[in-house]
Parts: structure tokens; sequence; C-alpha cells
């Protein structure tokens, strides 16, 4: 049992990350990406953690995610 007394809260966290590693990027996604592609947009800030600018086509070097990447990790040393 979790801290919260409740069992099934572990499960609900286990599908919402199973949900995140098989997300693939929405239409707005796409739409951002060809916008930066096709240079109208130079530079695009996500809140976003799960990767799917990314997965989208967005260049590593033109998106700043503030909150980090789930997917990716870097030594700080």
């Amino acid at each position: 049992m979790n801290f919260k007394g409740d069992d099934s809260f572990d499960e609900r966290i286990l599908d919402s990350r199973k949900k995140t590693l098989i997300a693939t990027p929405s239409i707005s996604h796409m739409a951002i990406s060809k916008l930066i592609q096709q240079g109208y947009v130079n530079h695009l800030i996500s809140q976003n953690v799960d990767g799917l600018h990314l997965k989208s086509g967005v260049p590593y070097d033109k998106i700043t995610e503030l909150h980090g990447n789930i997917f990716i990790e870097t030594c700080q040393e």
C-alpha cells in the first residue's frame, strides 16, 4: 500500500508513464515543427517534458525545454 492508502495509485502512475512513452506528436506539434522548418518561427520555448516537440521534428538547437525532458539525461560535471 502506498502513502495515500490507495493501492490503485501506483497503477495509475505506471499507466500514465506508459502512455507518455508511446505518445505521438499531435497535429499542433507537427504544425509548430513545420513553422520552424520554414523559418516562420526561430525558436520554441516549451514547458512540456514529454519530448513530443523533438519527436515532431523540431531541431534540438531550436527548442528550450524549461522543465527538461524525461527522455534526456545530462551530466552536470
